[in-house]
């Protein structure tokens, strides 16, 4: 059986559903919010995962819930006040039997990761949320209800910085009793080989595109600032310089394989015109585009 990674709305998508709070998406400096009220499931088909970790807390009905993570299937009978857990990107299978109204809670690996080593004072490497399909804590849970309390009455003053207070404070619980933490020494930190790869095969996919900060820390799991620091650790030079890098290198392999013009090539590999190409191209290589493929 294969496995699917897809967004939140389409792991939404397929199970009959309103949504009665509509709170903010998740990004690498908030944990997002979102009620829903479930019709009785099973799940049909291959596993699916999203990219957040997800906190669920059970608000209203009970009902008996199973799920399939690998090889392991559990089940729990849930009611008001429980939770569930289950880490960034783990392909599982859900079936309940009732109706339920629930509170996902979204955490970007970003986010955690960043919030991780706030907690700890370290460098992390790495964070996993346990995988519980039925935990009782009462501090969390609070902590869930009073995000609800603040993200329902939005025009009260205060309200978004409150909840995400409240989101960070949740955050700070789970990682200190729901979560396995990789640390290493702050100043030896630097990414791992698999983050090095995805960052090398993202950029190099789309040297075309805007490639921006935030987009790229995400793709690491980091955010902004930490991002920054460990890229540099790692490479030597800032994400800026290391981007352009490849986008020269998109371009001169261009220029000697091919018969595209300049102007189509500055387009191709993300520069801003051809006179930009041409600027960055003679302080990498020491001749402008056409004197260079001419030579080459």
């Amino acid at each position: 059986m294969g496995t699917r990674v897809v967004d939140v709305d389409q792991a939404t998508h397929a199970v009959g559903h309103s949504i009665w709070l509509d709170g903010p998406r998740e990004t690498a400096e908030r944990v997002g919010a979102r009620g829903y009220a479930y019709a009785p499931y099973a799940h049909v088909g291959e596993p699916v995962a999203i990219v957040p970790h997800v906190l669920i807390l059970y608000v209203e009905g009970l009902t008996s819930i199973e799920r399939v993570i690998g090889r392991t299937c559990e089940r729990e009978e849930v009611g008001p006040g429980d939770l569930s857990m289950q880490s960034t990107a783990c392909p599982s299978i859900w079936t309940w039997a009732r109706p339920i109204e629930v509170l996902h809670v979204y955490i970007s690996p970003a986010h955690m990761r960043h919030m991780a080593q706030l907690t700890f004072d370290a460098g992390v490497t790495g964070v996993r949320l346990h995988n519980q399909l039925r935990v009782t804590d009462p501090v969390v849970a609070q902590l869930g209800f009073d995000l609800i309390g603040e993200l329902r009455t939005p025009v009260q003053a205060g309200a978004d910085v409150a909840a995400r207070a409240i989101g960070d404070r949740l955050l700070v619980e789970l990682l200190r009793r729901h979560a396995d933490v990789d640390r290493s020494d702050r100043g030896a930190a630097a990414f791992d080989d698999d983050v090095v790869t995805r960052l090398r095969r993202h950029i190099d996919a789309h040297v075309g595109d805007r490639l921006e900060l935030p987009m790229l820390a995400h793709v690491a799991g980091y955010a902004v600032p930490h991002f920054c620091r460990l890229f540099r650790a790692t490479f030597n030079q800032s994400p800026h310089e290391y981007v352009r890098e490849r986008r020269l290198e998109a371009a001169r392999r261009l220029l000697a394989t091919s018969d595209v013009g300049i102007s189509e090539i500055a387009q191709a590999c993300g520069f801003a015109d051809q006179s930009h190409l041409t600027r960055c191209f003679k302080v990498q290589y020491g001749l402008p585009p056409a004197r260079w493929r001419a030579h080459s």
